[in-house]
């Protein structure tokens, strides 16, 4: 595979223009007996994801720079083009400036493409949206390291944790088969009908059968993740700083990710070394030669006259 290649293979020739919550639980007034909804296997993304090789280049567009009124033909050809995963953007306007989307686009675009659904969280708690957007498809998940997205980096990407709250009388009130279901599950108020929707269960990316990522911004040394880099199963290293497409790609991440690629090399793990923003054609190769074997490519995909002629697997 020539590393100055671009990014999708020349399966189809052709000018495309496209288409046309959570787990909570609430308090208990007389601990009131919780019902089993029909049963549903855990989700099994990771199948999905598995197919592909490290030894190979992953392209994943973004569909942040898509035309959302075309979403599900624009994917559809990026997809016939020969791209490997679809890369979602979500932001939530606190963690970064701007807003994108929810769970509901992931949702609707299981259906369309049998891709792994690369799903990029710019939120803040995540651990309380990634039940959501696993239930809706999501095959790889990745959140921040930084603090201002989590505190709980660890438990979010790789444990289910249960708290003391479940336990009345004594006894464990949960069906740990019905969690693994990912159905909403939901205890009355009591009778102060307070407003407290404490989570009380705390269900992460690895226990539900999803890929887990996690993400550094620019500023962010590795070691913020050296001590989970035993469990994700990706690291994403942002290229320029997140909330909006379009950027230029920040140059002194080239030896970020030669470090990381060291790194696991010295911890003998090899996760998935992703790389976000303004890599394309001109520059893939110094990214690929640092160590990285995927790439988010937005607009040099989709704002491409033809996906497969720009983006080609060579």
């Amino acid at each position: 595979m020539s590393t100055a290649a671009s990014l999708c293979s020349p399966a189809l020739q052709s000018q495309i223009n496209g288409f046309g919550g959570g787990v909570k639980l609430r308090k208990p007034s007389l601990c009131p007996p919780m019902t089993r909804r029909k049963f549903q296997a855990v989700v099994k993304a990771t199948a999905r994801v598995d197919k592909f090789s490290k030894s190979d280049i992953i392209v994943s567009p973004s569909i942040l720079s898509a035309n959302f009124s075309k979403l599900g033909e624009q994917v559809k050809a990026v997809e016939l083009a020969g791209c490997d995963w679809i890369h979602v953007d979500v932001m939530d306007g606190r963690f970064v400036p701007n807003i994108t989307i929810g769970p509901l686009v992931v949702d609707a675009l299981r259906p369309v493409t049998d891709l792994p659904l690369d799903v990029h969280l710019m939120i803040v708690e995540p651990d309380q949206r990634v039940p959501d957007f696993i239930k809706a498809g999501a095959d790889i998940v990745s959140v921040h390291c930084e603090q201002s997205s989590t505190i709980h980096l660890h438990r979010t990407v790789n444990q289910v944790i249960f708290s003391p709250k479940l336990m009345i009388n004594g006894f464990c009130c949960i069906d740990f088969s019905l969690v693994l279901s990912l159905d909403l599950l939901y205890w009355d108020k009591g009778p102060d009908n307070d407003d407290d929707d404490e989570p009380i269960l705390m269900i992460q990316i690895k226990s539900l059968g999803a890929k887990a990522g996690v993400v550094l911004n620019p500023g962010t040394p590795l070691t913020a993740i050296e001590y989970v880099l035993d469990v994700v199963d990706l690291v994403l290293i942002m290229s320029v700083n997140p909330g909006f497409g379009g950027q230029s790609f920040i140059e002194s991440q080239v030896k970020k990710i030669s470090d990381l690629r060291r790194m696991c090399a010295e911890k003998g793990v090899n996760p998935w070394i992703e790389v976000d923003g303004g890599v394309g054609p001109a520059n893939a190769y110094k990214v690929i030669e640092a160590g990285a074997n995927a790439l988010v490519a937005g607009s040099a995909v989709f704002g491409a006259k033809d996906y497969a002629a720009d983006y080609t697997h060579d």
